[in-house]
């Protein structure tokens, strides 16, 4: 019964946190217990194995092989986080970002020497990583808080192949689909703002990219 009663207790302290729509900072400012948030980043971690392997590829096929398009949209991410402490917020996100790499192979010379290429058929990759996540305030006052972010899940790749035609013949890719780790720790966040709607700036590595911009709805 004592077991039942406790249970019950934390059962409803847990309900009475989750009900709760403020806390208060250490500098007397109300926190809004929930945030959802929209960003945009770049130079992700999938976009720097792609443009790097791409690069260190082509440097090691000594002249056969070169890069054509390497480039990423940038990552757009949503998240969701909720207080359920003052200096804790937990909850995670949602992360898209699609990734081109073309590559040229030499077919050739001219009448110069020069080297001919042509272009293959472009590789889109569209990634998508899920990471639940924690976020640390350092402060937070009424028009601007600083904080560190850090989030760990999984990530998609998948790659939808093409078919085409190359020299007479007919090119096939199969599409492809990969399941990896995810990651975004960002050691430095500022937001700005009112108390509602606010813009912030990440620095971080991950995911969401090293450089992160984006809106932030607190309710």
């Amino acid at each position: 019964m004592k077991k039942l009663f406790a249970c019950l207790a934390a059962l409803a302290l847990c309900c009475s946190a989750f009900a709760q729509k403020t806390f208060v900072s250490n500098q007397g400012f109300e926190i809004p217990a929930n945030e959802v948030s929209l960003s945009y980043g770049r130079v992700s971690i999938p976009s720097f194995a792609y443009t790097f392997g791409g690069i260190f590829g082509a440097a090691f096929g000594f002249g056969a092989i070169k890069p054509e398009k390497l480039y990423s949209v940038g990552a757009i991410s949503a998240e969701y986080m909720r207080y359920v402490h003052p200096h804790v917020a937990v909850g995670g996100g949602l992360t898209y970002e699609i990734y081109n790499l073309t590559f040229s192979h030499k077919v050739g010379t001219d009448e110069g020497g020069n080297a001919i290429y042509k272009a293959d058929k472009p590789s889109l990759n569209h990634i998508v990583s899920i990471m639940p996540a924690v976020k640390f305030p350092w402060f937070s006052y009424p028009h601007v808080s600083m904080y560190s972010k850090v989030a760990a899940g999984f990530m998609v790749i998948h790659n939808p192949g093409y078919t085409a035609e190359k020299d007479g013949k007919t090119e096939t890719k199969d599409a492809s689909t990969q399941v990896t780790w995810a990651m975004q720790a960002t050691p430095i966040g500022v937001d700005f703002g009112g108390t509602n709607f606010r813009g912030f700036v990440d620095l971080g590595v991950g995911m969401q990219g090293l450089i992160i911009a984006g809106l932030r709805y607190n309710f």
